[in-house]
């Protein structure tokens, strides 16, 4: 995912794109002009909370009600006929704890690229496992 799929030339240079940004603090802000860019900030503020998890295999998962909010809307913006989005869609309903929405979500034709992504996440799903798991 590329930033410039979500934003216009004009706005690019006022929203952050670098590490280390409060992408989640950003949320409060709401100053997208475009669904497009509103999608932007939503994504990178569920992988920024999503980073914690990762590689701290002793944390226990759980999610704040303003990362569940994020959430929410974020499937709302998603675009199920792009397959990229589709399953991001799927990994957020399985991050809800919504298992059967997410092995639902990806039973639909995927091209061979996607494949290792999807069985990974429906081992998960499977699973009834909430938190960060790998992805590829």
């Amino acid at each position: 995912m590329n930033e410039s799929d979500y934003l216009r030339d004009s706005k690019r240079e006022s929203l952050p794109h670098a590490g280390g940004v409060d992408y989640v603090g950003l949320l409060q802000q709401a100053f997208w002009e475009t669904p497009a860019q509103e999608k932007y900030i939503r994504i990178r503020a569920w992988w920024s909370f999503n980073s914690a998890y990762r590689g701290n295999a002793t944390e226990e998962f759980s999610m704040s009600p303003e990362q569940e909010a994020n959430l929410l809307r974020l499937l709302q913006l998603l675009d199920t006929n792009d397959p990229y989005e589709s399953i991001m869609k799927a990994e957020i309903l399985r991050g809800l704890g919504r298992f059967e929405e997410c092995l639902k979500q990806l039973r639909q034709p995927f091209e061979d690229t996607y494949l290792s992504a999807i069985d990974a996440i429906k081992k998960l799903a499977s699973c009834k496992e909430r938190g960060v798991g790998i992805v590829r």
